[in-house]
């Protein structure tokens, strides 16, 4: 493990504060080139992309203060400084910061959902640097162990699962499979459902199905990141995207119409098809 790079008085800076920035180049960067491939304005992308990870990260970090008051306190200093005291709650980082790119998209009249397929590539290249980040951090393993693919991670003297290294195989390879299949799916028959041309939203649809699906199976391997009132939300918050990336990848195939429904919930389903 290297958890710290150097430090300077009481100053540290922590690998894991590094490859946070790594992540967020990287990320950033995916980002920047899809658009550009797709001619939108340059200029249009890094506001969308700075605001809406300035957004996310706020709410990402106030979340993360929120369900570790016992640790932090209430130390504004604490609160403030990230590389003392790192630390971010992503599943809030990416919702919040999904939720302002939609409507960004919207305010900008483009092709919401494409531009929702950019970031969930950027964001499964950026997920790959943090966790490994975190691994080198020691901070982030799972539950105790007795198989050989434990570890001693610093501050405990048993086996834990490196649920950080289960991350890290997970994000990079999903983030290989996006890149795959975004130049192909408009291809697959099953998708576009009788049309002639398929939706954007493909990508998006299949990042919640596999994020919700393999956050369901490492819930059992790991700690419990999201606790209310005694009650761990993790297992709920994996169901929840597993199921709502299944309605997403129906509504944009075209597979769930929407005259079935009543206005109010018709209102509702139109967003997810713009």
């Amino acid at each position: 493990m290297w958890p710290v790079i150097f430090s300077l008085g009481r100053f540290e800076l922590r690998t894991i504060s590094v490859f946070f920035f790594i992540a967020l180049f990287s990320g950033s960067y995916v980002f920047w080139r899809r658009g550009k491939e797709e001619h939108y304005s340059e200029m249009d992308l890094f506001d969308g992309l700075i605001l809406s990870l300035l957004f996310g990260s706020l709410l990402g970090r106030l979340a993360f203060i929120f369900f570790n008051l016992e640790q932090l306190g209430v130390n504004l200093i604490k609160w403030l400084d990230i590389f003392t005291y790192p630390g971010i709650n992503l599943p809030v980082l990416f919702i919040a910061g999904g939720i302002y790119l939609y409507r960004f998209s919207l305010k900008k009249r483009w092709d919401v959902f494409e531009v929702l397929d950019f970031s969930v590539g950027a964001f499964s290249l950026s997920q790959f640097f943090i966790w490994t980040g975190s691994f080198l951090d020691g901070t982030g393993f799972g539950v105790k162990t007795d198989l050989p693919i434990g570890i001693v991670f610093p501050g405990v003297f048993e086996k834990h699962h490196p649920v950080q290294l289960y991350f890290m195989i997970f994000y990079l390879a999903l983030f290989l499979y996006l890149v795959r299949v975004e130049y192909n799916y408009r291809t697959y028959s099953w998708y576009r459902f009788g049309k002639k041309t398929a939706q954007t939203g493909f990508l998006t649809s299949m990042f919640f199905i596999f994020f919700g699906f393999f956050n369901l199976i490492i819930s059992f391997f790991s700690l419990p990141t999201i606790v209310v009132g005694g009650l761990r939300l993790d297992y709920l918050l994996s169901i929840f995207a597993l199921l709502f990336g299944i309605f997403l990848l129906s509504i944009r195939s075209g597979r769930i119409s929407t005259k079935f429904f009543g206005k109010r919930n018709k209102r509702l389903l139109e967003t997810f098809k713009v």
